[in-house]
């Protein structure tokens, strides 16, 4: 496991489960010490919680690790599927579960079987009745090792394979095979933990027709306030793989939508284009060709969620009017929304409406994982588009997340195109999308790369304010994006540490560096705006590179070094922009520490 998913763990293992679990046997006198401890104890708990469904406060009593465990880190009885669960879990940055590690546990597991208590500790020993009944009514019992590797290995396995099919003992009900619950397991479980609630319902469509062809697809009319009471039941997960979530009350298109409920519900369904849901499952129940019953499953609505976010205000509001008679036009798809014929649908039904391209970036998966791992670390990810509080520092917004990595790459274009075009930046298939978002960005460098952008995009504006000209007022209006470019390199190592950045070290460490390359930004910009409007150049490549390359060889302090005469004679050839001089000139910036 990476170093990033590990830190993400721990934190959630620390947050969850470590606080729950049985009180130590033998803690120590070093607080940090028995904090490390029970951080190791918490995987069983959060393996017996993910993959059993157990509740948190039964995850974590199963656990019997400690000193004196024989081998045996959690043991828990699962009755509806009637199988026992032994544990042994290994929570490792590098070291894969060993040899020595698989014989502890087949030994405990040995004694364990024959209810043979000798030798372990206080944490089994008090379960003693409860485990001699799961052992009497178990049909199953299944051996785990929960760990942190890429796999369980060859050895400890076979071991664990050995003792199984061991005759000697005489138990039958060994499974096999052995639960290797390792690495990527522990990732998808981890990243479970903030994903959205399936919406499993009953709809009842009315005047339906089941659409021919070789996909399960239903048109029919529904009533509006059924879909409304899934709004407001199920939020944001009726709504996870649009590409919009609810815009709010006061846009046209809501008020409108509004307006026409108010006036007029039995006439709705002919002043609407209707609703678009896709879904893994959808069968009809009990009912006629006039009025019938569907249990759907997994429906995520892709089109339409104004209507059904409009429809939900008005239906809670005090003092509303009815919407009982309101009907709506839905068309449900059997199609799970990750896969390419679920993003074909999405796509097609809104290209329809007045949606931006980069709207078009809450398709790809990996913004759903950034949401995840993000939430682990207390922060709101809105890569839809929706209505947000703009004062919510916790919301971190999809369009400022690409600002600020694009202003960490070395490439002189990307301040040109984030001022030219936001949107550019967040275009799916388009460079520079997939290297900024990129599988192996952490939830840690964004939120740190966020909180560096704000606090430069913040000071420019402030500075903009009390310019002293009209022009000035303009340049660091204008040159936000350059000069963030420039003074993001600057801030690489801490942006991809694990600690947040602290909104006081930043204006104490990086403030004096930031006003000093705001003066330079105003120095160099004079002469090129004479007679020009300061957002005219910062829209040109040639000035901007220009620019940003002064500004990065005085700041970083560059100008007598030997290697830059050279990069700046090479020609570009058929690259886009001088790489190898900005590579150059990126991995020279002297880095500013101790921000966290």
């Amino acid at each position: 496991m990476d170093a990033a998913q590990l830190i993400l763990l721990k934190r959630h293992l620390s947050e969850v489960y470590a606080g729950n679990l049985p009180p130590l046997l033998l803690p120590s006198p070093d607080a940090a010490q028995n904090d490390q401890k029970n951080l190791a104890r918490s995987l069983s708990a959060f393996f017996v919680h993910h993959h059993c469904g157990a509740s948190i406060a039964d995850a974590c009593a199963s656990v019997v690790d400690d000193f004196g465990d024989l081998g045996i880190d959690a043991i828990y009885y699962q009755a509806d599927i009637k199988t026992l669960f032994l544990i042994q879990s290994k929570l490792k940055a590098s070291q894969q579960f060993t040899q020595e590690e698989a014989n502890s546990f087949v030994h405990g597991i040995r004694k364990l079987i024959v209810s043979d208590y000798v030798g372990f500790n206080q944490n089994v020993i008090d379960r003693q009745g409860e485990i001699d009944i799961a052992l009497e009514d178990c049909e199953h019992i299944q051996l785990v090792v929960a760990h942190t590797g890429n796999q369980l290995g060859q050895y400890p396995n076979q071991a664990l394979i050995d003792m199984i099919a061991d005759p000697a003992h005489g138990e039958e009900r060994f499974t096999v095979p052995v639960v290797d619950f390792a690495e990527q397991d522990v990732i998808t479980a981890m990243r479970a933990v903030n994903a959205y609630e399936q919406v499993n319902c009953k709809l009842k469509l009315f005047d339906w027709a089941k659409l021919a062809g070789p996909r399960t697809a239903y048109i029919g009319m529904v009533k509006l306030e059924e879909l409304a009471r899934l709004h407001l039941r199920y939020g944001r997960a009726l709504y996870a793989r649009n590409i919009r979530a609810s815009l709010g009350h006061r846009t046209d298109v809501n008020r409108a939508i509004d307006a026409s409920l108010q006036a007029n519900p039995a006439d709705f369904e002919f002043f609407n284009n209707g609703v678009t849901a896709l879904c893994s499952t959808v069968q009809g129940r009990s009912g006629s060709r006039e009025g019938k019953s569907f249990q759907i499953t997994k429906l995520s609505i892709v089109n339409g969620a104004q209507t059904v976010a409009t429809a939900a205000r008005r239906m809670s509001a005090a003092g509303s009017g009815s919407i009982s008679n309101a009907r709506v036009l839905v068309t449900v798809i059997a199609a799970d929304a990750e896969n390419t014929f679920g993003q074909s649908v999405t796509r097609a039904r809104n290209h329809q409406n007045d949606v931006a391209k980069a709207d078009f970036i809450a398709l790809d998966g990996e913004q759903e994982r950034i949401r995840r791992e993000l939430a682990l670390l207390g922060y709101r990810y809105a890569y839809q588009a929706e209505a947000l509080d703009p004062a919510d520092q916790t919301i971190i917004r999809a369009e400022e997340a690409a600002f600020a990595l694009a202003m960490l790459r070395p490439d002189p274009r990307l301040p040109v195109m984030a001022k030219r075009n936001a949107a550019s930046l967040q275009k799916v298939g388009q460079y520079p999308y997939s290297e900024i978002f990129a599988p192996a960005l952490t939830a840690f460098e964004l939120r740190n790369a966020v909180l560096a952008f704000r606090y430069i995009a913040t000071r420019m504006s402030e500075e903009a304010s009390g310019a002293g000209s009209e022009q000035e007022r303009l340049t660091y209006r204008h040159g936000s994006y350059a000069t963030a470019f420039v003074m993001m390199k600057r801030l690489r190592v801490v942006i991809a540490a694990d600690p947040a950045l602290d909104p006081q070290k930043l204006a104490a460490s990086v403030g004096p560096e930031l006003d000093n390359l705001r003066q330079r930004l105003w120095a160099e910009t004079q002469p090129l705006t004479v007679g020009r409007n300061p957002l005219n150049l910062f829209k040109t490549q040639a000035d901007v590179s220009t620019v940003i390359r002064t500004m990065m060889t005085e700041h970083y302090g560059l100008q007598h070094n030997p290697a830059l005469p050279p990069l700046l004679a090479l020609p570009i050839g058929n690259d886009p922009y001088p790489v190898g001089l900005f590579n150059f000139l990126s991995t020279q910036a002297p880095q500013v520490g101790n921000l966290a």
